[in-house]
C-alpha cells in the first residue's frame, strides 16, 4: 500500500514540476540580420548580395581587387559623395584619353567638396580627336549621362600629328556636338612632355576661351615619362578647377586637400586601338 502511495506521489511531484514549467515566460530571443553597405564590399553572402543598392555596381567594375578595407573606405566615400550631392550643382561628365586616368579620383574631390554629381567618367586610351570627330562615341554618352558640365581632356597622343587640315575639321565637330547638346564644356588641352607640331595651337585657337592650356605648366612625370604624376596630376587639375572657377563653367569655390580613394560615378574604359 505505501508502495503504491510513494509511486502515485512521484508522478505527481513530476507532473507538478512539468505544469510549473510550462507556465513560465521564458524570453525569447531572435537573430536578426542587418545589411549595411558596406558588405557590398566584403566576401558576404549570396542572400546579402542580393540586399545590395544598385548605387554602387558600376563604380567598382574597375577596381575590384581592392583590399576588403579600402573598399569599405570607397563606400563611405561613394555613400558620402551622392548625400552631399545639391540639386542644384552640376551634373559632370569626365571623358577623354588616358590623361582622365589621373584626373577622375580629383575632380571626384572636387564635385564632392562643392556639391556637384560626378556621373561618369570616359577613359577612351589612345583616342584622339579623330575618334570622337568622327564616331558617334561623345553624342551616345552625352545623352546616355545628361552632363550640365563636360571635361573633355584630349591631345596627349596627337602631340605629333602633322595632318592638322583634318585635326582641324574633327575639333569643329567636337566642338558642334557640344553646342548642339547645349553643354558646358572646358577643353582641357594635353599636359605634354615635350614639343608638340601645332596641335596644341590649332585646339586653342579653335575652342577660344573654353581651352585650359596644359602645356604650359611644368609636371613631374609617372615611370612612362609622358602622363603627369599622380601627385601632378592633383596640382594640375587644382588649376584646371581655379580656371574652370573664374570662367564660369562650373563653381569650385572650395579647394580640396586630398584626393578620393574611389571616383564617383559610372566608370567605362574604351580603347580606340580595338576600333574598326
Amino acid at each position: 500500500m505505501k508502495k503504491t502511495f510513494f509511486i502515485g506521489l512521484g508522478f505527481f511531484i513530476v507532473f507538478l514540476f512539468f505544469f510549473v514549467l510550462g507556465s513560465i515566460q521564458w524570453p525569447i530571443f531572435q537573430s536578426i540580420k542587418t545589411t549595411t553597405t558596406y558588405h557590398f564590399f566584403e566576401e558576404d553572402s549570396q542572400e546579402q548580395r542580393e540586399t545590395k543598392p544598385d548605387l554602387f555596381l558600376d563604380s567598382i567594375k574597375t577596381d575590384s581587387v581592392l583590399p576588403v578595407r579600402n573598399r569599405v573606405e570607397g563606400a563611405k566615400e561613394i555613400i558620402k559623395s551622392f548625400e552631399n550631392f545639391d540639386s542644384t550643382g552640376e551634373r559632370v561628365l569626365l571623358i577623354g584619353d588616358s590623361q582622365c586616368e589621373g584626373l577622375k579620383n580629383v575632380l571626384s574631390k572636387y564635385c564632392e567638396k562643392n556639391r556637384h554629381k560626378l556621373v561618369g567618367t570616359v577613359i577612351y586610351y589612345s583616342s584622339t580627336t579623330k575618334q570622337f570627330g568622327t564616331n558617334s562615341r561623345l553624342e551616345e554618352y552625352l545623352k546616355e549621362f545628361k552632363p550640365t558640365v563636360v571635361f573633355f581632356v584630349i591631345g596627349l597622343n596627337e602631340i605629333f600629328a602633322k595632318d592638322l587640315v583634318n585635326r582641324a575639321k574633327y575639333i569643329q565637330r567636337i566642338k558642334e556636338i557640344f553646342q548642339n547638346s547645349q553643354t558646358k564644356f572646358a577643353w582641357v588641352g594635353p599636359a605634354a612632355w615635350t614639343k608638340d607640331r601645332g596641335i596644341i595651337d590649332l585646339m586653342q585657337k579653335s575652342v577660344g576661351s573654353n581651352f585650359f592650356p596644359s602645356h604650359h605648366l611644368i609636371l613631374e612625370r609617372s615611370n612612362d615619362k609622358r602622363h603627369p604624376s599622380k601627385s601632378a596630376s592633383k596640382i594640375w587639375f587644382d588649376l584646371i578647377a581655379k580656371w574652370a572657377d573664374s570662367t564660369g563653367i562650373i563653381k569650385f569655390p572650395i579647394k580640396v586637400d586630398s584626393v578620393s580613394n574611389r571616383c564617383m560615378g559610372k566608370v567605362i574604359l574604351l580603347n580606340a586601338l580595338n576600333d574598326k
